[in-house]
This record gives C-alpha cells, structure tokens and sequence, in this order.
C-alpha cells in the first residue's frame, strides 16, 4: 500500500474504468461531441479510423485518461457511437501506430494537455475549496477527476491523482487548524494542557468529561450540568463553529473525543488545541442536550410513578368505594320510592340509618373520593421534590428563548429564579399563570391566602418539558432545542437564492405558477376518478351507499413459477456465514473502508474484522464469539471495535455492496433500482434501570429499539437508523436523503406508520413520488377546493375544503425548510419531529399540513384507479417483510434480546446486521446468476421466471456454529 493511499484498492481498481452500464442520459452528458470534435473525427477517410477517433475522445472526456492498446471498449458505448456518428460497428485502429498518431492530433487541435507539476494548481486551488468543507477522499477524488475533466488534463496514474487529493487535503487541515486556534490566549492553552492532567489519582480531566453520565437520576443531571460549567469556565468562542464547516468541525470534534490521553500529548501543541477546542465545542451542545433530555425522561417518570400510585390507591380502597356505592343506591332508591308513595323523604331516610350516621357515611364517601393520593396530579408534589436540587441549577445556567405565545411561561421562570435566588419560598400575588391548565388550578390555587409553590413549579416546569419538545422554547448552546429557524438556511445565503430564483427544488418559486397546475390536476382527478366509480370501471374497488370497499390483491406468483424458481435455488451451493463474507469481501474489497479511526490505516487482520462484524450482527458479543473462533481473543475484538467500527466506516462499507450488486445485470430481474420501501423492525431491550426503559405503546412495558430500513427494490438495505419512541415517518426522509449509494430513488413506499401529511408534502417538495400503504384508506377523508365535488358520488368521502391560504401565507417559509433539508442544513428527520410536536394552531405546521393534505388526496385518487401501483407497493414492502425475516434469523443470539444501552452501539449492532443481510444479498444475486447461465445452456428461462426470484433467501447458509474463517471456492449444486 502507497503511503498516500485513499482509495480501496477494488476503489483503485475501478476508478478509471467505464462502468458496465449506463443510462442513455449519462451517454448523451458524457458523449456528445462539439463542433470542432466533430470535424476532426469527420476528417478521417476510413470508417474504422472514424470510429477509433471517436472512441479516444471518448476516453479523453470520460473517465478522462487515454485509451490504452488492445483496451476493451463496452458495447454499449460502440453502439451510442456508431448510432450518433452514423458509423459501422466495424474494427478500428488496425495499426497501434495511427491510435498514437490520433491522440497526438487530438491533443494538439483541441488543447488536450498532460498533467505536469507546474499544472498542479489548475485543479489543486479548486479541490482546495471543497477541501475546506469535505474531507472524504472519495468526493475528494471524485471532484478532482471533474476538474481535470473541466481543464482538459489527461488525468494521470491512480498514484499521481492519491498523492495531490492527499496533498491538498493535508493543506486544507492545517488551515481549518490555524484557524481554531489563533484567538486562544496563554490562559486558555494552559487550561487545555490541564485537561491532560490527573483530577484524581487514577483520572485526568479529560477522561472525567468523556466518562459517560449514566442513566437519567437527579445525582447525574447535576454531573453533567457540572461539566458544562467547568467546559464554559476555559472560555471559548462559542461562534467558532461558524467559521469552519459543520463536516470538517465534525470530524475534528470525533477525532478530540476518541485520541487517548498519551497520544494527545505527543501531538504538536497547535494540532493538539485544535482537536479538544473542537472536541470541546461540540461537548458543550450534547451535554446541554443531555441535561434537558434527562429532565424530559424525569418529569415523564415521575408523572407515570403518580399515576401507578394512584390507580394502586384507588384498587386498594376499591372495597370500600364499592360498598359505600351499594349503600348510597340503597338511600337513593329509598328516597326514590319515598317521591312516588308521597311519603316524608326525611322519615324514609331515618327508617334506613341514624342521622348521626349518615352524616359519618357521607364524610367517609368524600374522604374516599376526594383523597389526593387518588389523584396522578396530587402526588407529584413529593415526587418531585428530589428533582429540586438539580432544577435549581438548569434554571440558572441556562439561556432560554420564549416564541411571542410562551411570554407567561418565560415570566414564571424568572420568578422561580427569583425565589431561588432570594431564598423565598411563597409565590408573588400577582405571578404569571395563564399558562396552567385547568387541572392544576384547583391544586395550585387550594386557599385564598397563598397559592402553592411546589405545585406551581412542578406545572411550570412540565410545561417547559412540552415547549422545548414543540420549538417554542430554545436554549442557547443546544443542538437538539435551538431555536426552529434557526436550523434553516442563514438569512443571506437564503435571500440570494431566493432572488436569484436558483432554489435546488423541481418546483416553481412563484406560488401561483405552482399551485394552479395542481389544483387542475386534482380536479381532473376527481373526475375521472368519480366517472370511473360510477361505470364500475375500476378493478376491486366499489362505492356502495357512501361506503368505498377495495378488494385483496390476488396471488401474484403462479404456482407453476413458484416450482420452477425453487429448482433455480436448489442450484445455489450451501455455504457457511464465513466463506460467504469472505468471498463478498474478495469480490467488493468492503472491508478496506474500516479505517483505524486515528491513523487511517485499514485493519490488517481482515478475520478479526469480520468477526466482529458477525458478533455485531448475530447478537452474540465478544466472548461468545470469541469462544467460537480458534484464534482471536475477546480483547482482540474488543480493540477492533473502538478503533475501526465508526458510522461512517459502516455506512461506506454498505453503499460499496449496494452499488456493486447494482451493477451486476442480473440485478435488473429484481428492480431498477429507482424505487426503494422501508419499515421498523422492534428487538426487544434488555430490562435495566426502569428510568432508562424506551416504552413503546406498540409492545406495552418491554422496552424496544426499533431498526428503521431503507431497502432498494433490488432487496438492498441502504440505509439504517435506530428509533426510539417516534413514528417511523420521522425517518423515511433521512434516507432517501443521507444514503451514500450511487442508488436514483424516485419513488418510495411505506406501511401506514411511514406517512403523516407533512411527509407527503416534503416528499413531494423534494422530489419524490411517495406511496404508502394506508390502512383504513377507506375511512382517510379527501379534500377539494372546489365545491362542485361535493355534488357527486365521492361526496361521503370528502373532508374540508383546502385552506390555500394558508400554504400561501407560509409559502416562502415553506420553501426555506424544504431547500434547508434538500442542501442538508438540517436532517429532515428533526424538523418532522418538531412539527408535529407544534400546537395545532401553529400557522407553519398547518400551512404544511394543509400541502400534505393536496398530495396526499391526488395520490389517493391515484391509488383508487391504478391497480398496478397497489401491486407495486405491495411488492415493494413484501421485500422489506423479507428482509426482516432474514434478521430475524441472523440475529440469533439471546432470543435477540439487545444488551446495548447507548444509542452508538445500538446503532452499530443495526448497521452491523444490515451489512451482513447486504452481503447475502449480494452473494446470492451472484449465485443465481450462474445457476441461471447454467440451467439456460439446457432450456430457456422465461424472464417471467426471473422476475419472480428474491436473493433474500438463507436456507442453504450456516448461520451458526463454529465460525472458521477459511476460504472456499464454491460450484452449483448439481
């Protein structure tokens, strides 16, 4: 390996080549010619001299470098060629001399030059940019390959090209460098150096700030709140993040987090500072993030233990409530009878029960009924006084932001500081309290003198939990509670563009050009839907007396296929999990993207790489893995893990899979590749601390994660995501958006739980076509502008008319948020979760509701006369069911119960399992395509056939026993 090395070598190998396919528009980007090219190839005598012409220029302008002698051109690109030129496909260059003679020619009349040193700044200053913002190698690469393009340079060897993306990366990292560090005083560098110091005897400083805080308790909220105060105490810029790009800040900040102590202090003292003041930075957002998430899980368990209590309370008394029921239905029917026969209401009582004892009955009833520990509220008094002490602190060491409708909310803060601060227990008279809702009147304000103060900062401070969840409150320093602007687009760069009319959006700017199409194409949906319905010209779907009735799709795969695909996987070899990952890696190099996070050297043990990979994926754990392998220790795995197992290594590891099974031509039987699905998959958790638990209502009191994935319509997961808690719809745009695969997706299907009328309006605005399965379609309303709809058949099924007003008010708002998200400014997924945490009334939320509403009305009407797209979605989300199953089988080990308590592990366990399900995949898309060729060598194979097959299939795979990494060549089993 090269010391300046930054590709895999199957990178390396792949680089300069033509791909094995491509589509007619990148043909016609790449390969067609200008005037002048023209001429020269149109001053050649000979067809084959035409045609060798063209060829070499269509090196020379993609990928880039010469045609090298007895090179292989693809057919596809002779016949683009031949077809636009009007030449034969015939030989060319008989002669190796005229080729030279050629590219000579070319060179001189079309101002082709060779790379030489003294050209190194026409593509170096350029990538010098993008350095300052990026550094992957690969987009690296990738844009210095365009550049050399752009000049017209032939691009030199992989070594040459390595070795100057190498150069000015190392350029760009001492200038992001300099710049974090040249505001630091002496002070400051002192107080950075002390970091690498012992605080005790057996810890340094630093050790202490990345020592992970534990469950949320009230003890270590105010661990971390301490944290924060001696981080803020060194005295940063906090507006230091600005000047640096978020990518490069990041990656900074990771590499601050994870260097060991030793290793830092051998650093250069300006490479040193840099890291931990980046480092630093971003530790002061998570643990101000992790204060307020701490707080959220305190108050919701503390509300959750008063309610247990109290319905404990009530089941304990509910003997006594019981009889004290019957008794005052005895009194009741006794006064009843007393009204009817017009007896003395008073002497028919006393015929029942003494005075004195009736009056003894009726205490009794209200001490039953009107007892605190019967109400969740009531209680919350003394379970919240253990979360004082650390209350006291967030309420002071933070700044908040109110939105204009939380002004009293932001009043009351600053009385309980008040009170705090001045040591003074009773309220004000005259404190805000617009914002308590009804059920805590009667508890706050109980006497006339003097309201209670612990029942007021208990509501004031729940109320808080709610805003920060909604956006209306923000905290300085977060990253998870910023202010919901502020996430956006900068004012500046925003206003450019929207001046500039250059939004990186499909769609019209003006808010009329864009709506009225849509609002004509609604109604002739309407229509034509309505005409349809009422010829009965629509397969399976009836509307009978206002009530619609779609049918079940039939069976899609006859049985006469089904046995004739089976004789097909019957030809694929059995193999072990270990040979298979092997002969993956032998054929992709993916295991060459987990790169040793602090040196970037890849792992020279690929074994225990994999291994722990497959330990990751099947749930077992280090020591269970390691028992089964004959040659790797525990701690060897351990090792391999921290140092190589990163989110972005996982991630680059997957799309390299994913787009070489794209790449393969067998791959078209399954799907084009331009549609994905995607769905949750619950592992239960492991019970630990009930304040840690991540309830589900779904799957009751067993805590769960649920893995979100994205999968190609070629059965490839793309995309991983663990969640917590959330709709999956939350996520479904995080990966169509952040995948790192070369996969197009233009149209996405989800389940029910996958869509919410601000995802159908984001997917649209973005560019997506977005078809859920919706269950209960039939009871989702459909909304008009028009009121004429209302006086055909589809009137039963209509809701309220569109408020487009509302859309137009917001209009530019709305497409800040949407080009926020489409250049990454934001992730998707953060602005969904805080819109539908929004107040019903918000006017933004509404105004994007009201477009999901549009959207998700003309696909409705869609669906209802298109059977075909029924049948594709449920194709679509059949292959992610599969999937799951696949999971399922691999993720054996302890039922599948997940021990992982931190978010980053459970994450690198989901993308871990995802990897292998990808490598799977990808050896069984092989391995059907060689059965294939075999079996059509005897009889044709309809491609009726082959569509039907799935490479998500493991029976012929050993998923368990002794994992010995021994590699195999494997024939067909015949």
């Amino acid at each position: 390996m090269v010391s300046h090395q930054i590709l895999t070598d199957a990178q390396r190998e792949k680089i300069l080549k033509l791909p094995a396919k491509m589509s007619r528009a990148e043909l016609r980007q790449y390969y067609t010619f200008s005037e002048d090219e023209l001429v020269l190839i149109g001053e050649r005598r000979e067809n084959r001299n035409r045609l060798g012409m063209a060829i070499q220029l269509a090196f020379l302008r993609f990928p880039g470098r010469a045609l090298t002698l007895h090179e292989k051109v693809p057919k596809y690109l002779l016949d683009f060629l031949c077809l636009h030129l009007e030449l034969e496909n015939d030989s060319f260059y008989e002669r190796d001399e005229t080729r030279k003679e050629h590219f000579s020619l070319i060179k001189r009349r079309l101002k082709y030059r060779r790379f030489r040193d003294s050209l190194s700044d026409l593509v170096a200053k350029p990538l010098f940019e993008l350095a300052l913002k990026v550094d992957d190698g690969q987009v690296l690469i990738q844009e210095a390959l365009n550049e050399f393009r752009r000049q017209k340079l032939i691009i030199p060897g992989i070594t040459r090209l390595e070795e100057l993306v190498w150069n000015v990366r190392e350029e760009a990292r001492q200038a992001i460098q300099d710049l974090m560090v040249k505001d630091l005083s002496i002070d400051q560098k002192l107080r950075l150096d002390q970091l690498l110091e012992l605080k005790t005897p057996s810890q340094t400083y630093l050790s202490w700030l990345r020592k992970p805080n534990g469950n949320p308790s009230p003890n270590n909220v105010l661990k971390v709140i301490e944290k924060l105060k001696y981080i803020r105490s060194i005295g940063f810029n906090l507006e230091l993040q600005q000047y640096v790009h978020q990518s490069r800040f990041l990656k900074l900040a990771r590499q601050g987090s994870i260097y060991p102590v030793q290793d830092l202090s051998k650093f250069a003292s300006e490479k040193r500072y840099s890291l931990l003041v980046a480092y630093l930075l971003t530790l002061i957002e998570e643990l101000t993030d992790q204060v307020f998430d701490m707080h959220d899980r305190q108050m919701g368990g503390m509300i959750n233990r008063c309610k247990k209590q109290a319905e404990h309370e009530f089941y304990s008394k509910r003997r006594a409530i019981k009889e004290k029921l019957k008794h005052f239905i005895q009194i009741g029917d006794a006064l009843i009878e007393a009204k009817a026969n017009q007896q003395d209401a008073f002497e028919r009582l006393a015929s029942l029960i003494a005075w004195d004892d009736f009056i003894e009955s009726v205490e009794e009833a209200r001490l039953l009924t009107e007892s605190k520990k019967l109400d969740a509220l009531a209680l919350t008094k003394s379970k919240y006084q253990r979360m004082r002490p650390y209350i006291k602190e967030m309420l002071n060491e933070f700044e908040y932001q109110f939105s204009p409708p939380c002004r009293d909310l932001q009043g009351a803060v600053q009385v309980l500081r008040e009170l705090n601060e001045e040591n003074k227990r009773n309220l004000p008279p005259d404190m805000p309290d617009s914002f308590v809702k009804d059920r805590w009147h009667s508890l706050i304000f109980d006497t006339e003198d003097q309201s209670d103060r612990r029942y007021y900062e208990v509501c004031c401070m729940l109320e808080l939990k709610d805003r920060l969840r909604a956006g209306d409150v923000s905290v300085t320093g977060s990253r998870k509670y910023k202010d919901f602007y502020a996430y956006w687009l900068a004012d500046a760069p925003w206003q450019r563009m929207w001046e500039a009319h250059d939004l990186p959006l499909q769609i019209p700017q003006d808010f009329k050009a864009y709506i009225q199409p849509r609002i004509a194409l609604l109604k002739e949906e309407f229509e034509r839907v309505s005409g349809m319905l009422e010829r009965d010209e629509i397969p399976e779907v009836k509307l009978k007396d206002g009530e619609l009735n779609i049918s079940r799709l039939d069976k899609d795969v006859p049985d006469s296929i089904e046995s004739q695909t089976q004789r097909i996987y019957n030809l694929v070899p059995r193999v072990k999990i270990t040979e298979l990952l092997l002969e993956v890696d032998e054929m992709t190099g993916f295991t060459q993207c987990f790169r040793n996070q602090m040196t970037g050297n890849t792992h020279k043990n690929t074994e225990a790489l994999l291994s722990v990979l497959l330990a990751q994926a099947t749930n077992m754990g280090y020591a269970n893995m390691a028992d089964a392998l004959p040659d790797l220790t525990s701690r060897q795995l351990q090792n391999t893990e921290e140092k190589y197992i990163t989110e972005d290594n996982l991630k680059q590891a997957q799309a390299i899979l994913v787009d070489f099974q794209s790449q393969l031509p067998f791959t078209q039987y399954f799907g084009s590749g331009t549609t994905s699905s995607s769905d949750g998959q619950s592992f239960k958790l492991a019970k630990h601390d009930a304040s840690w638990l991540n309830l589900n209502a779904k799957y009751g009191q067993d805590p769960v994660m649920t893995i979100y994935t994205h999968i190609s319509d070629q059965y490839m997961p793309f995309y991983t995501q663990v969640i917590h808690n959330v709709r999956d719809a939350t996520h479904v745009l995080d990966g169509l958006l952040y995948h790192d695969t070369n996969l197009e997706i233009e149209e996405h299907y989800t389940d029910t739980a996958g869509f919410t009328d601000h995802v159908f309006a984001l997917c649209h605005l973005l560019g997506f076509r977005f078809a859920p399965r919706i269950r209960d379609l039939k009871e989702k309303n459909l909304f008009y502008v028009d009121k004429s709809i209302q006086k055909t058949n589809l009137k039963p099924l209509l809701g309220e008319r569109l408020k487009l007003e509302k859309i137009q008010d917001n209009w530019e708002h709305i497409l800040r948020l949407a080009s926020s998200v489409k250049m990454g400014t934001v992730q998707a997924s953060l602005m969904l979760k805080k819109l539908a945490a929004y107040p019903r009334q918000n006017s933004f939320a509404l105004a994007l509701r009201e477009l999901g509403r549009l959207e998700r009305t003309l696909f409705i009407l869609k669906w209802l006369q298109e059977p075909q797209l029924r049948r594709k979605v449920l194709i679509g989300l059949n292959k992610g069911e599969l999937k799951h199953a696949l999971a399922d089988a691999i993720c054996f080990y302890r039922q599948g119960i997940i021990r992982d308590r931190d978010y980053t592990d459970q994450l690198h366990r989901a993308s871990s399992l995802n990897l292998v399900i990808a490598a799977i995949v990808l050896w069984n898309t092989v391995y059907l395509e060689m059965a294939i060729q075999d079996m059509q060598r005897m009889e044709p194979v309809p491609d009726e056939v082959l569509n039907h097959l799935s490479p998500m299939r493991w029976q012929h795979i050993r998923l368990s026993g002794d994992y010995v990494w021994k590699k195999r060549k494997h024939g067909l089993s015949i």
